[in-house]
């Protein structure tokens, strides 16, 4: 069947399905179900994918005899050339597959080692170089047919000594149902504040979104987020996600810091939480909503706006 959203290039697909292949990773790991589930009283919806692979990092352990794991894959990738899949892509960043995909073509950019020592990943209070670094992974995705998808030290993140970004290919969704869903496919108003920021009026949590063209506003709005509000985190900065859409950067900032929660694509309407076929057969939208509202604020309890 031709694909209608999904616009991952074919070339790189290639060298992802021949790489996992090689990995030894079985097709079952990123042919996940999806069902979609609608909001009775707005037009908003989310889709519900059942992945059981995904479910198999969980039982890794965060660091092993040789250090991390991040790490490892780079040195790996020396060694075993199918591991690098965009080979000059960039100076900066390895291209990798993801050994637990969402989906097909479920990817990572690694931060390359600079002086032999790692990048960790920035947060609110480390904001140095995020600009140009937004630029480059942005523009890496768009050259795969990709989107960048990023969850923070306390949002999510398991291994934030090194920093790295998820290239996903989660519109393949939307073409095994026929239809976008989620941040995608939801209704969008203009900021009152600035122009070129957008809301979601029918998604209940507090968030903005911005141009992926304009990192220099998110850098901007995440610096005056953890001035603000760092102080009120364990670690002093303020946990977020970032979801790169068709159109639009989504920004949702976390409420409580949990080392291990629900990630940035299940925040944009990609919900893989479920761990049985039961539960995937039996959720809400009301389910979903409880679950996202655990980590992120309310819009009625934060104005994002004020940080513009």
């Amino acid at each position: 069947m031709k694909e209608k959203f999904s616009s991952i290039k074919g070339d790189f697909l290639e060298k992802w399905i021949f790489a996992i292949q090689q990995a030894g990773i079985p097709s079952t790991a990123y042919n996940s179900q999806v069902r979609l589930i609608k909001d009775t009283s707005s037009s908003y919806s989310i889709g519900v994918m059942f992945n059981p692979h995904r479910f198999e990092r969980l039982n890794q352990p965060k660091e092993n005899v040789a250090g991390c794991r991040l790490c490892l894959e780079l040195k790996d990738s020396e060694e075993n050339s199918f591991k690098d899949l965009a080979p000059n892509i960039s100076n900066n960043f390895l291209v990798t597959y993801n050994a637990f995909p969402h989906t097909i073509g479920s990817s990572m950019a690694l931060a390359k080692k600079k002086d032999g020592k790692e990048k960790p990943m920035y947060d609110t209070k480390n904001l140095s170089g995020l600009v140009l670094e937004l630029d480059e992974v942005f523009k890496i995705a768009e050259q795969l047919g990709l989107k960048v998808f990023h969850n923070t030290f306390g949002a999510g993140a398991t291994i934030p000594s090194h920093e790295h970004w998820h290239l996903l290919n989660l519109n393949s969704t939307y073409d095994k149902i026929g239809i976008m869903y989620g941040f995608d496919a939801a209704e969008k108003v203009e900021s009152k504040k600035m122009k070129g920021v957008q809301i979601m009026p029918d998604f209940p949590f507090a968030h903005l979104i911005f141009d992926n063209l304009n990192s220099e506003l998110i850098s901007y709005f995440l610096k005056n987020l953890g001035n603000s509000l760092g102080k009120y985190y364990p670690y002093g900065h303020v946990p977020h996600s970032i979801c790169q859409g068709q159109k639009g950067v989504l920004i949702t900032p976390n409420k409580v810091h949990r080392d291990r929660c629900i990630g940035s694509s299940d925040i944009a309407g990609h919900y893989l939480g479920c761990k049985s076929q039961e539960e995937f057969e039996d959720i809400t939208y009301n389910d979903y909503i409880s679950k996202i509202g655990e980590i992120l604020f309310k819009k009625e309890d934060i104005n994002l706006e004020m940080f513009l």
